[in-house]
């Protein structure tokens, strides 16, 4: 089964229709990892909402922050790593700016998918204040951001320039969005008191874009448990309310759950064995895999995961290692032939 739209959803998987499936084994090959195979993933959802700009003529100094250097990744896998978010940094420094000078937003744009840690951010504000004034505030905040970030993200960089526009928001408008963006929760929320290092529950704020005077913010949120989604967007519901922002959520897709019986799982281990003279190791993930969406059609299957080794997942840097490729293709083969 080839499926469309794994990444903002798991929506091809989620269109299938039970009829069409007979089979009660399932062999998922979107593993990241040679090493392991997964048996439980975290279920999520899209979370969107935007607000309408009040544009008025511009008579004052514009300016343009720029959040660049920030090693990303992907929002389940390393979401608990703790790395810097582009769009949670820009609107750091744009609420210091409104306290300290005062601003009106003009645009805000950062990050490109929801499902990936935004590595860029780039704001345009306009001010009353002189630009060296706006450095200095500019710089102390990126110096206190890069000290919190200098072992996940020592590329960091937070920079301010000179820059021209006709038009800004209105103050009310702008102070609500640089408010609310502020305050809204972003990362890593809980982790399993079972299984080590496993992530259990994070959010992320993935996208932010100006478009037809509109800014637009999309969050993906993660859980193990779907009472962890639930009430993350809950929280965010709370926020648009409160801040007059229109909402709407999306692209749900169910959780993978541990089942501890499992003869595909079995066999694996054995094949694997004999194939790497190892064992593989058992692993659950944060990630959204689309064994919970095969497991909600078909409740009885019966599923392994299988990749091959890649790296830097979600980044610029993504890349699969091919002799990992070749002895994973090897190994499926192997492992075919044992069921």
């Amino acid at each position: 089964v080839f499926t469309v739209c794994e990444e903002v959803g798991l929506i091809g998987a989620q269109a299938l229709d039970k009829k069409d499936f007979t089979s009660k084994r399932l062999i998922n090959l979107d593993n990241s990892s040679a090493l392991s195979t997964y048996v439980s993933c975290s279920g999520g959802l899209r979370f969107r909402f935007k607000k309408k700009l009040e544009m008025v003529k511009c008579n004052t100094s514009i300016y343009r922050l720029e959040v660049r250097g920030l090693y990303g990744g992907h929002s389940g896998g390393n979401i608990h790593l703790e790395r810097g978010n582009s769009n949670k940094i820009s609107s750091r420094v744009l609420y210091h700016l409104n306290k300290e000078v005062g601003i009106n937003l003009v645009n805000i744009d950062g990050g490109s998918k929801e499902n990936a840690i935004p590595r860029e951010a780039t704001a345009v504000f306009a001010s009353d204040a002189d630009f060296k004034k706006i450095k200095n505030i500019v710089a102390r905040q990126g110096e206190k951001i890069k000290k919190e970030l200098m072992y996940s993200d020592a590329g960091l960089t937070v920079e301010v320039y000179e820059d021209r526009a006709e038009k800004m928001c209105t103050k009310d408008i702008s102070d609500s969005i640089i408010t609310m963006f502020y305050m809204l929760p972003n990362g890593f929320k809980h982790r399993s008191m079972v299984i080590d290092d496993l992530t259990v529950a994070s959010q992320n704020m993935g996208v932010i874009k100006t478009v037809d005077n509109e800014i637009i913010c999309t969050y993906s949120l993660r859980g193990a448990i779907e009472s962890y989604n639930d009430e993350g967007m809950e929280v965010l519901v709370n926020f648009c309310n409160i801040f007059g922002f229109e909402w709407e959520s999306g692209s749900r897709y169910p959780a993978w759950e541990y089942t501890e019986i499992s003869d595909m799982r079995e066999i694996l281990k054995t094949v694997y064995k004999d194939f790497y003279n190892r064992d593989i190791q058992i692993k659950a993930t944060h990630g959204g895999l689309e064994c919970g969406v095969f497991k909600k059609i078909i409740p009885d299957i019966d599923i392994v995961t299988l990749g091959a080794d890649s790296y830097d997942v979600q980044t610029p840097n993504e890349r699969m290692n091919l002799e990992s490729f070749d002895n994973t293709y090897k190994l499926l083969v192997q492992y075919l032939e044992n069921l």
